[in-house]
């Protein structure tokens, strides 16, 4: 499969611009949906998916897309089809489907996982509202009812979260879920409309899309009223926010960061953690911006998280090579690059070790884990796997092998102990 990623990247930065060294504005609404998407569906749930299949416990995953915009063209986007005569793959525009581009997309990661050695199945679904029409779960003919059995070939739902919710969460079984929403797309999410998720005991993974933009034309006009006073109360279940009305005339910035972490402090109860993510984008040759919006991350699993945060990280790095690329003393800023990576892996390899020593840490991956927490985003597990086996080379730490015969370069797993100078 091709890489989603990359075909969205000249919508966010033409070669053009970049050879004349101008700066592009940053995209618009669409375009970072479509990346956010994309990226999303590439780096994290090909990953994920992975292993969940692994597991050999779950056959199937639901993608269900609640951010909107899911009909929008996106120029140029490709997705993997199966030719109906010789089976062989062929590239078309994603224009030459039925199903918007935001289940295109889905559906190309589909087809990766279920050519898995150990595959798994994921069902996409798309929330689409219809402003102006009375709610409630409606069949579309490329889509699917949320009140009934879930179809395979997945499709859009007529409706938002709030309204689709109590029929679409038990049509899911106890089928592992990832779920993009925007609780600020109609109307304020309740407590209500995200309880059920914290509640949930399969896998759930959640994914709260907050464009500043919303925050502050919509939600800190309400503080002052009574009715947006009480909602906003209910959601994060408690009045805290009452101290960012202050802020909210002098630095709407500090406000909106303040509401965004008592939403997280909120659910934090409920996972085992709840991450901030800023979405970033090239806007120019050598630069990367982020766009004004947060992605708040939550889930109950490490393999979840793992994936999540080498996710953050490939992305990173590749932002800012693509950046450098075609500029003036491009290999100047390539040595840059490299020079500075090996200081934080240089500087990763001195935590590790001063970490282990200090809390004597017997299992490599608790204290993986642990660092990970710490650093989400920093380094990827092949950076902390790679840490440990320099370590090991170098005698500053030995380990108990559980078997005798290792391979080089081997990191230690759950049964191997580590035994710290």
């Amino acid at each position: 499969m091709q890489d989603l990623w990359a075909d969205f990247a000249g919508e966010l930065q033409s070669e053009d611009e970049a050879r004349r060294g101008l700066r592009q504005r940053r995209p618009g609404e669409q375009a970072v949906l479509a990346a956010l998407r994309a990226w999303l569906l590439q780096d994290y749930m090909l990953p994920y998916g992975a292993s969940l299949g692994a597991t050999r416990i779950f056959k199937r995953c639901y993608w269900i897309d609640g951010l909107g915009n899911i009909r929008a063209p996106v120029p140029g986007a490709l997705v993997d089809v199966q030719d109906e005569g010789g089976g062989k793959r062929a590239r078309r525009t994603a224009q030459a489907f039925p199903l918007p581009p935001a289940l295109q997309m889905a559906g190309a990661v589909a087809r990766r996982l279920a050519q898995l050695e150990r595959p798994i199945a994921l069902h996409a679904f798309a929330l689409e509202e219809r402003r102006g029409k009375p709610g409630g779960a409606r069949a579309e003919q490329d889509g699917a009812s949320a009140d009934a059995a879930l179809p395979k070939e997945g499709g859009t739902l007529a409706g938002g979260w709030p309204e689709l919710a109590p029929s679409l969460l038990p049509a899911l079984e106890g089928c592992a879920a990832v779920f993009l929403l925007n609780p600020l797309r109609s109307n304020l999410f309740r407590y209500a409309d995200l309880a059920p998720l914290y509640a949930r005991a399969a896998p759930t993974e959640l994914f709260l899309w907050l464009p500043h933009k919303q925050l502050e034309a919509r939600l800190l006009p309400a503080l002052r009223t009574g009715e947006g006073a009480a909602a906003l109360t209910h959601l994060l279940r408690g009045d805290r926010w009452k101290m960012l009305a202050a802020q909210n005339e002098a630095s709407p910035e500090q406000a909106i960061a303040g509401l965004i972490e008592l939403l997280a402090q909120s659910m934090r109860p409920h996972f085992l953690t709840v991450q901030l993510l800023a979405f970033p984008v090239r806007t120019g040759p050598a630069l990367v911006e982020s766009v004004p919006s947060t992605l708040l991350f939550a889930t109950r699993r490490q393999d979840s998280l793992a994936s999540m945060n080498d996710a953050v990280c490939r992305r990173a790095s590749r932002l800012v090579a693509e950046s450098y690329q075609g500029v003036l003393n491009e290999q100047w800023f390539v040595a840059q690059r490299e020079e500075q990576n090996a200081h934080r892996l240089a500087a990763l390899a001195q935590e590790v070790l001063a970490l282990g020593r200090a809390q004597r840490v017997r299992r490599w991956p608790d204290l993986r884990q642990q660092l990970l927490l710490r650093h989400f985003g920093q380094h990827t597990l092949q950076d902390y796997d790679g840490v440990i086996a320099q370590l090991l080379a170098r005698g500053e730490v030995r380990c108990e092998w559980r078997r005798r015969e290792q391979e080089p370069g081997q990191v230690p797993g759950n049964d191997d102990l580590l035994l710290w100078k």
